[in-house]
């Protein structure tokens, strides 16, 4: 037999088992385990990236610790503190912040980061500010995370040196411990040459921004008047300024105060 017969031979015969009822069966067998492992491929992949089980964020604003994982359990989804904090509207022990916030839609299984209003304030020591520059003291204070309260001017050969730090009316000593967020007043020198200042303008401002404002330009805020749009203490810290007295450019003693009148009416902080 020539090589060109055996060739047509070997052919006939791989046709033979390729059209045989055992090659067909296996053939058929191994298609299907293929779409199987295709198909559970699949499921395992959506069920692993929660693939099409997309929900709204609850909202956790407002609720304890415990409750805030009754929801998450609920929700299918995770929660962690990061941050607690002392100064915030709302019940010590809740929460007054999330990451995603209320209503942004993610995926189960995601995890909510969590701010909770503490019961206890985290404590600074008081730094040295006397013998300091007013704008240094200030400078300080921000970094310690206090707030800068009552300017008090007192006649001194040195203009704007601090020359004492107070707290609730009494002199507080460096490195004692504080509550971070507290509110220091500063003593500060004033020259007898009778230097003035302008009052700055307020409008449209918040009542920590206009009082960090008024104190850059050695004033201080004098009383504040809310009128019947603030409701709440949220409503207090949003509320902004539509009328204050006296009024802007007009000239003043260093340390004077200036009256401030507050809404949270826009018609009215458009004015």
């Amino acid at each position: 037999m020539d090589t060109k017969q055996k060739f047509i031979e070997y052919v006939k015969t791989i046709f033979a088992v390729i059209i045989s009822r055992k090659f067909l069966l296996n053939l058929g067998l191994a298609f299907i385990v293929l779409i199987a492992i295709i198909m559970l491929s699949s499921v395992f992949l959506r069920v692993l990236t929660n693939h099409g089980e997309q929900i709204y964020t609850p909202s956790f604003i407002g609720f304890t610790i415990e409750k805030a994982e009754e929801i998450a359990d609920d929700y299918d989804v995770k929660i962690e503190i990061i941050d607690s904090v002392f100064e915030a509207p709302g019940e010590r022990g809740t929460i007054v912040d999330q990451t995603p916030p209320a209503n942004f839609l993610i995926k189960t299984g995601r995890t909510i980061f969590l701010t909770k209003k503490s019961f206890n304030a985290k404590k600074v020591e008081m730094p040295q500010v006397v013998n300091g520059s007013l704008i240094q003291a200030k400078s300080e204070l921000e970094t310690y995370g206090l707030l800068v309260g009552k300017l008090i001017y007192k006649p001194s050969p040195y203009e704007n040196l601090v020359l004492e730090q107070m707290y609730d009316g009494k002199p507080i000593a460096a490195k004692t411990l504080i509550d971070v967020g507290s509110t220091i007043d500063l003593v500060v020198g004033k020259s007898e040459d009778g230097n003035k200042a302008f009052a700055p303008d307020l409008s449209g401002m918040t009542k920590n921004e206009a009082s960090f404002f008024a104190a850059e330009n050695s004033l201080n805020l004098g009383v504040l008047i809310y009128d019947n749009t603030v409701k709440t203490t949220q409503d207090s810290l949003n509320a902004k300024i539509w009328k204050q007295n006296p009024a802007k450019d007009k000239e003043l003693e260093l340390g004077s105060d200036i009256d401030v009148w507050l809404t949270t009416n826009p018609d009215l902080i458009k004015k």
